[in-house]
């Protein structure tokens, strides 16, 4: 059985959230590795494999990028996770990020309660 998800949320900032952690998947993933994404009961998952993360702890960290060697045409501003902790914060939504075996999983609860 599936169970229906609602949450209430800004539309517009929750698109952006989430097309903010799948872009980033995307570019970020290894040539021929995979971006998978998940929803699974009320969890919300996307992994890009062939990636692992270190300093994770300042991920969410406004201008942070992983690469230190990016520039301006193969990178972006470091804006994109901290956009999305904002965003979900804002909608109380409980989200993490981890290396994991197969690579990098960021995952969001999507709860009822979220106001």
């Amino acid at each position: 059985n599936v169970e229906d998800i609602q949450i209430c949320v800004n539309k517009r900032l929750f698109e952006k959230a989430l097309s903010n952690v799948i872009l980033n998947a995307v570019q970020y993933s290894p040539a021929g590795e995979k971006v998978i994404i998940k929803l699974e009961k009320k969890c919300l998952q996307v992994i890009n494999t062939g990636v692992h993360i270190e300093n994770m702890e300042d991920i969410f960290q406004p201008f942070f990028r992983v690469e230190k060697s990016r520039n301006k045409s193969t990178g972006g501003t470091g804006l994109g996770l901290y956009i999305v902790k904002m965003i979900l914060d804002l909608h109380h939504i409980y989200y993490k990020i981890e290396n994991i075996s197969e690579g990098v999983m960021f995952k969001m609860v999507l709860d009822k309660k979220s106001p």
